[in-house]
């Protein structure tokens, strides 16, 4: 495996499961937020700046860009049970938007990567 997960400066934050429904979620709003932009540990108060997205349980759609993915497909990308999304920029990070594909919900895993450039003591 190579890219991110190599690179010495980004350290990985903990991966965690969401649940993807039938409205619209983004990794900036307030229940998951503190994913991203921790207020505690090692992190506290620094944004990601990679963040891996991997479609775990059933098929969901995605939009950037200020767009919102509708369950029916007509706006948004597939993000098929598997396929892994690589966000980079804090605005693409915590302004993308999940929502389920059709009838049934989903959950994605999340692992942000923070760029340790510069810091000490982490």
């Amino acid at each position: 495996m190579g890219g991110i997960v190599k690179d010495h400066h980004y350290v990985a934050g903990p991966t965690v499961k969401i649940t993807v429904a039938d409205t619209a979620i983004s990794l900036g709003d307030t229940g998951n937020i503190a994913n991203i932009q921790p207020t505690m540990g090692d992190w506290a108060l620094h944004s990601a700046t990679c963040v891996w997205v991997e479609c775990v349980t059933s098929d969901i759609y995605y939009a950037l860009g200020g767009a919102t993915p509708a369950t029916d497909g007509s706006i948004g990308h597939t993000l098929p049970v598997g396929a892994l999304l690589e966000l980079r920029a804090w605005q693409n990070i915590k302004n993308a938007k999940f929502i389920r594909k059709g009838a049934v919900s989903g959950a994605i895993m999340v692992t942000p990567f923070f760029n340790d450039t510069g810091r000490t003591g982490v």
